[in-house]
């Protein structure tokens, strides 16, 4: 059984209520997002987004390195965002919308707090690629 099929069905007997926790820096590796980015419409939609906003090297630096250049806060930052959102739309694309469960609760680890945000629509994928990059600068 695949980790999305435990969300699929949601009956009263078997809904689980959902947390949804996001990494902070430190928790990126080179090549992160790359199943998805190949995989998912969505989650390419995403990082399609902030290469428009980062530039044309930041996808390919994420996914191929160097690891030194991923290690750089301006860049691991907004890469951790991506990364973890693509996950999140991944995972409601892969889903049908109506049997995604919406999370009972959402945090963050220091730069995943920007990311919950964006998960509960507080704060725009595109202002938070904007803030992440800033914050890392």
């Amino acid at each position: 059984m695949n980790y999305l099929s435990l969300f699929v069905d949601d009956s009263a007997e078997t809904r689980r209520d959902m947390a949804l926790l996001f990494p902070g820096q430190s928790s990126q590796t080179v090549g992160m997002g790359l199943e998805l980015y190949q995989h998912s419409d969505s989650a390419r939609d995403v990082f399609y987004l902030a290469e428009e906003f980062l530039g044309e090297s930041f996808n390919r630096t994420m996914f191929y390195g160097p690891p030194e250049d991923l290690t750089t806060p301006s860049i691991a930052q907004p890469a951790v965002l991506t990364a973890s959102i693509a996950c999140l739309y991944a995972m409601s694309e892969y889903m049908q919308p109506t049997r995604f469960p919406r999370p009972l609760f959402v945090a963050g680890h220091s730069l995943g707090q920007l990311t919950s945000a964006v998960a509960v629509g507080a704060v725009s994928l595109e202002d938070a690629i904007w803030l992440a990059r800033q914050r890392g600068l």
